[in-house]
């Protein structure tokens, strides 16, 4: 039987070989320098060979031999060099710190590595490890292969694990000041930065956005800096804000609706479905799929609609209700259903902040069609309802603020918003 250790050498030595092929695949250069060097070494060895004085076929065996030998070892030391094999050895150090390993003992196998200025890129043969447990384990791969993870993917087969963040430890501390220069074109929303760069939800895919996390966690500025582009993008803006718009400037409220009853939320929802039944109508009279070809080919511009609200709690809790009271909050929980189930097409998205995003405050239906989610510093419970997953209590520390982690898993860091920030973008966008 063969030792389970010589088995793990082989399979390495595999892996080894199958990186070096890759890469002589993919960077022609390097094919063509190997190619030279090998070349030359047959040449060389045949002028050897040639200028010997073999004198027996015992002599000739030992020379081919010595030759092929030569050969094969300079070809294995060219394969371990450049299919990753001294970055390997470090990496298999790092795993070992943390018995990162299958249950025959093997480590994950670096394939290739990519550095492009702070971001990188580290492709593994996972020997065998589940991608889950990669990703249950993020935390401590950060901390030994020293690299702040942005997103850990499959690659061609589930035995290849990419992992893509940035070199070194990433300071989620340091604010991110806002610039009107951050302003995406189209239908796209900047969310945040994360270690690869700024990320960017296009509301023709993610209609409507969901932010869950602690008080404190940032909600509140995360927000403003979603309402600011949408005010900027000209959208007609709808913000249910039951601290009558204190936290907000005049230009905010000049370039926005505030609603800050359940009356008024009320009375603007139901104009706003009006509006929703008046596009589909539209649409499928001029066959237009959705706003944007409406606009492309119909004459005449109309908006998407946007509505806010920062605390959802603050609207829908039926919690020490009356009847009355109760049959109100349910037409507004029902007109906001209907807006999450067929807004999409017409252009009228929600963006719905919140620290209990439990079934007393976010029905089923209102939660499965909030496509794009972000959570940040929470516990499990939390975190699981917001994302379906424990991510954001694992991975964003209790301390943090501004740091949210969106549906993918990807860990984003919001921009500082004050104020003035929509005078300054408004004032850009005209210019």
């Amino acid at each position: 039987m063969i030792p389970q250790d010589t088995i793990n050498t082989f399979h390495s030595i595999r892996v080894r070989i199958h990186s070096f092929i890759d890469l002589l695949a993919h960077n022609l250069q390097l094919l063509k320098y190997y190619l030279i060097m090998n070349s030359a070494y047959l040449v060389i060895t045949i002028l050897i060979y040639n200028s010997s004085d073999v004198v027996s076929t015992i002599d000739e065996i030992s020379l081919k031999g010595r030759i092929i030998t030569i050969w094969m070892l300079l070809n294995a030391l060219i394969v371990f060099i450049f299919g990753y094999g001294i970055q390997n050895i470090h990496c298999k150090k790092a795993f070992e710190k943390i018995d990162f390993k299958n249950k025959v003992d093997a480590y994950p196998i670096l394939m290739k590595k990519n550095n492009n200025k702070h971001s990188v890129t580290l492709t593994f043969h996972s020997s065998g490890i589940p991608y889950d447990i990669w990703e249950d384990n993020i935390l401590k791969l950060e901390n030994v292969l020293n690299v702040t993870i942005s997103e850990i993917t499959t690659g061609k087969s589930d035995a290849i694990i990419i992992i893509k963040g940035y070199s070194g430890k990433y300071n989620w501390d340091k604010p991110i000041a806002w610039s009107s220069a951050y302003m995406p074109i189209d239908s796209d929303l900047i969310i945040g930065q994360t270690v690869g760069g700024n990320l960017y939800c296009d509301l023709n895919t993610y209609a409507h956005i969901l932010i869950g996390g602690m008080t404190g966690s940032g909600k509140t500025v995360l927000l403003k800096q979603l309402i600011l582009q949408c005010i900027a993008k000209e959208y007609q803006v709808y913000i249910a804000d039951f601290k009558l718009g204190v936290d907000y400037s005049d230009s905010w409220r000049n370039n926005s609706t505030f609603l800050t009853n359940r009356k008024s939320v009320l009375n603007h929802l139901k104009l706003i479905t009006d509006e929703l039944d008046n596009r589909l109508a539209l649409f499928s009279k001029y066959s237009c799929k959705d706003i944007d070809s409406f606009n492309q080919f119909i004459e005449g511009k109309i908006d998407r609609i946007i509505f806010a609200c920062d605390e959802l709690a603050e609207l829908l809790d039926t919690t020490g209700m009356d009847k009355d009271e109760k049959a109100i909050i349910k037409e507004i929980e029902g007109h906001i259903s209907k807006i999450a189930r067929l807004g999409r097409a017409v252009g009228i998205h929600l963006i719905l902040a919140t620290q209990r995003p439990d079934a007393d405050v976010l029905s089923g239906q209102i939660k499965s069609n909030m496509t794009y989610r972000l959570c940040g510093r929470s516990n499990e419970v939390l975190s699981r309802i917001i994302l379906d997953s424990t991510d954001a209590a694992k991975l964003i520390p209790n301390d943090a603020k501004g740091v949210f982690i969106n549906q993918d898993g990807i860990r984003i860091k919001g921009f500082n918003i004050h104020n003035d920030d929509l005078e300054i973008s408004l004032n850009a966008t005209v210019n």
